[in-house]
């Protein structure tokens, strides 16, 4: 079981909030599992749909990250207390939490940054601060008994997304089938290489000090291929070819790479680990209601009804094999996880 993970992929638009909110509260609702969602992204997506059944005027609960991270940011602590974190509750799943995200939270780029570069010296501060959030993840998962911590990072290879990603014990690359989503899996492989390599480099030199050191080294489960378009039921030609392209990048670039660990049980028949085809509406009612896309259900169609009645013959039918589809694509995922 792979207790911290992040759906990873440095290009934006790939859903990857989405499947971080369906799957946690798929483990949660679905599995009966203790979940921990961490919005590690500055635009606080992941927050904003968790709260989504809030008034726009009401005060959100619980502690941001970035007030949770900021006495080590700002030298008055040499650990973040997690005991003083508060976290969320979600309204509807009562076993799932929320480390809210926090716009401040670009600010970590700059002291992720310079931790990055300096850990491997002397410098006891910078040290710290490169195990931080490594720290604080591990004394939250302690203090309340998490099963799993689910990381939603940002669009990017910058330090807060290289920092969450060597915190995992494992990642999943959600992708779209198209030609700049190919782009960028190619690139996985000098990237997430040269993290592991660099942070190895960095441990070494954490042992003369008594400091712990973590593994930095997560687990490649698969890809998950999403928002493609279907006609009869079958992937649209130049869907199925872009498809193939990303899974030969994602051999090529990650299974191949012997730097990256891989789960070989789990991909043993390809490396899509589940493919979501375009949900249409039913994500933006989900963002409406504050439920997951699988828990949708008839009194929700009138949130796009045009008349605002309950739908009924072929519409709900089609509605709930939607639902169903996304459901099944999403009971996937949790599986390869657990």
């Amino acid at each position: 079981m792979y207790k911290i993970f992040a759906f990873y992929n440095p290009k934006g638009g790939v859903s990857k909030t989405t499947t971080t909110f369906n799957t946690g509260a798929f483990l949660s609702s679905n599995k009966n599992k203790k979940v921990l969602l961490v919005d590690l992204d500055p635009q606080s997506n992941l927050t904003e749909l968790f709260f989504s059944s809030l008034s726009d005027e009401q005060t959100l609960p619980g502690t941001s990250i970035q007030d949770a991270m900021n006495p080590m940011f700002e030298g008055r602590a040499s650990r973040i207390d997690a005991t003083k974190i508060e976290l969320a509750q979600h309204i509807y799943y009562s076993n799932m939490s929320l480390l809210r995200g926090d716009f401040s939270l670009i600010k970590a780029e700059t002291y992720f940054g310079n931790a990055i570069i300096q850990a491997i010296t002397d410098n006891f501060r910078e040290k710290n601060i490169y195990l931080s959030l490594f720290r604080l993840l591990s004394d939250l998962i302690k203090i309340h008994s998490f099963d799993h911590v689910l990381l939603d990072l940002r669009p990017s290879t910058g330090a807060i997304a290289r920092m969450s990603l060597l915190c995992c014990d494992a990642f999943i690359v959600p992708i779209t089938l198209d030609r700049f989503c190919n782009q960028v899996v190619e690139l996985l492989n000098v990237t997430i290489t040269g993290w592991i390599e660099k942070h190895e480099q960095t441990m070494k030199t954490f042992e003369p000090y008594g400091l712990e050191c973590f593994m930095g080294k997560p687990t490649f489960l698969g890809a998950v291929s999403q928002n493609f378009i279907t006609y009869a039921d079958k992937k649209q030609r130049h869907y199925e070819i872009w498809e193939k392209n990303i899974e030969n990048s994602i051999i090529e670039s990650i299974i191949e790479n012997p730097q990256i660990p891989k789960d070989d049980r789990i991909y043993s028949d390809g490396v899509y680990i589940s493919t979501i085809k375009d949900f249409g509406p039913l994500g933006s009612v989900s963002q409406i209601t504050g439920k997951a896309i699988f828990d949708l259900n008839r009194d929700d169609t009138t949130l796009i009804s045009a008349t605002g009645n309950l739908w009924s013959g072929a519409a709900l039918a089609s509605w709930k094999e939607q639902v169903g589809s996304y459901k099944a694509e999403i009971e996937k995922i949790a599986a390869v996880v657990l």
